[in-house]
């Protein structure tokens, strides 16, 4: 896998996965809600994890070089795709499919640090 694959945007998966949501989005809120499908929201966590960390960082992933358990850090990045999900679908805001991936990839591989700031930690 290339430098340029792994960064490389649109993330087609990521993207038809909004788009999904957006044809469906008065379904998606009723099955992502408080009162939702946690078989279903455990399945896009998986599909979300898929599309925008594993296909694209995978080759980089090594246990020995965690500084925190992987089930911990899949938990924490899955969970926090699905918030975003949740306030795109549930929000005022519009942004396009492709804005909504480059949004998650961004706040996936760089932190919620470096979005917040534009300063990547030493």
């Amino acid at each position: 896998m290339g430098h340029q694959h792994a960064v490389s945007l649109p993330l087609p998966l990521a993207v038809s996965i909004f788009e999904y949501l957006d044809e469906n989005r008065k379904l998606m809120r009723a099955l992502l809600g408080p009162e939702g499908d946690l078989s279903f929201q455990t399945k896009l966590k998986k599909l979300m994890w898929k599309a925008l960390i594993e296909d694209r960082i995978n080759p980089l992933i090594k246990q020995e070089r965690m500084s925190v358990p992987s089930d911990y850090l899949i938990a924490y990045v899955a969970s926090a795709h699905i918030g975003v999900i949740q306030q795109w679908l549930n929000g005022d805001r519009q942004e396009t499919p492709e804005e909504m991936a480059r949004i998650l990839f961004t706040l996936s591989l760089h932190g919620p640090f470096y979005a917040a700031t534009g300063i990547r930690p030493h």
